[in-house]
C-alpha cells in the first residue's frame, strides 16, 4: 500500500482517482488546491507520491507548480522534499522545474499505478 496525495481542483477528478488507487490497495488524501495540499501534508506525514494539476486557481492561490515549489524549497517543508511530485496537466518548462515527472491531460489512470511502482515500490 502506497499513500497518496491527489490534487485537483476538479471533484470529479478527484473523486475518480481515488476510488481507483483505493481499489488498486492504496490509501488517498484529496486537496483542492496548493493550501489544501500543504494541510495534507502537515496532518499526514507518511505520503509516499503526490499528483498534482497545476491550474487549481478556481479554488485557491497556490496552484500545483507553486505548491512543488514550496516543498522542495522552503525550509518549514524540508522533510517532504523527497517526495517524488508528478505534475498532471499543462505545465511550462520553467513550471516543471520542481516536479519530479510530467504527464499531460487526458491520461489513463494506469499511469498513476506506472508512476507508484516506479517512485514507490520496493522490490522484494
Amino acid at each position: 500500500m502506497v499513500n497518496v496525495l491527489r490534487m485537483d481542483d476538479k471533484a470529479i477528478i478527484l473523486m475518480d482517482d481515488a476510488d481507483f488507487l483505493k481499489s488498486e490497495g492504496h490509501k488517498v488524501f484529496q486537496a483542492i488546491n496548493g493550501e489544501d495540499g500543504l494541510e495534507q501534508l502537515s496532518k499526514h506525514d507518511d505520503v509516499d507520491i503526490i499528483f498534482t494539476d497545476n491550474d487549481m486557481s478556481s479554488m485557491g492561490d497556490i496552484d500545483g507548480h507553486e505548491f512543488a515549489e514550496i516543498v522542495r524549497t522552503n525550509p518549514e517543508y524540508a522533510k517532504y522534499a523527497n517526495i517524488p511530485i508528478i505534475g498532471i496537466g499543462g505545465f511550462s518548462e520553467e513550471q516543471k522545474e520542481h516536479l519530479t515527472e510530467c504527464r499531460s491531460k487526458p491520461y489513463r489512470q494506469e499511469i498513476l499505478l506506472t508512476y507508484i511502482e516506479q517512485y514507490c515500490v520496493k522490490p522484494e
